[in-house]
């Protein structure tokens, strides 16, 4: 079940409720490890610390880390193996399979066998530039950054996107992305480093 798509299977076959638990699980493993890992961090860095583990990209990279791809069961998308978003969330279903065959010490273990829990506090600008570059404008009330689509190019399914971001009409960068989430991360970052060189 863990492994089956609903275009498969009928919703209620599919790893969709799986998911829906094993990101419970996920998150009470890797908040639990952090706490005890990083004793002296407070709730912030502790915060800081845990999303980069359990964003879709994470995810995504140790299902193919594993090889889940291959043994997802789907019916009629040919590039739903390819998809993150459908790897994070078997990742997620297979952790909770693990947690209702094996108990909470099955997940952990695979959970703990295959996150890395580095010692380096992640940098909000890499992990999360837009949110970083937010809150460096708003420390110096200059108001909310502005995101604008310059162009998109390419076949629908893959879509290019060219961005600007706007901070207080004056302050400006661009950057690009197979997605305008994307684009607008790169944006957010380059603007944030231009500001904060010297």
């Amino acid at each position: 079940m863990a492994l089956t798509h609903r275009s498969l299977r009928a919703d209620e076959y599919s790893y969709e409720r799986l998911e829906f638990l094993g990101d419970k699980v996920l998150a009470l493993i890797l908040s639990e490890t952090l706490y005890h890992k990083f004793a002296d961090a407070d709730q912030g860095e502790l915060t800081k610390r845990y999303h980069p583990l359990a964003k879709e990209g994470a995810l995504a990279k140790i299902a193919v880390g594993v090889g889940l791809p291959s043994f997802i069961l789907a019916d009629g998308i040919g590039d739903v193996h390819e998809r993150a978003s459908v790897q994070s969330d078997v990742a997620e279903a297979i952790i909770a399979a693990l947690y209702l065959d094996g108990g909470m010490a099955a997940a952990r273990k695979f959970v703990l066998t295959h996150w890395v829990f580095d010692d380096a506090v992640p940098d909000d600008r890499n992990e999360n530039p837009k949110s970083a570059l937010q809150e460096w404008a708003a420390a110096r009330q200059l108001g909310l950054p502005a995101y604008n689509i310059l162009e998109k190019k390419g076949p629908d399914h893959a879509l290019y996107f060219s961005v600007e971001v706007v901070l207080n009409g004056v302050h400006k960068a661009q950057g690009e992305g197979l997605s305008r989430k994307i684009a607008e991360q790169d944006a957010a970052r380059n603007l944030l480093s231009n500001l904060t060189k010297g």
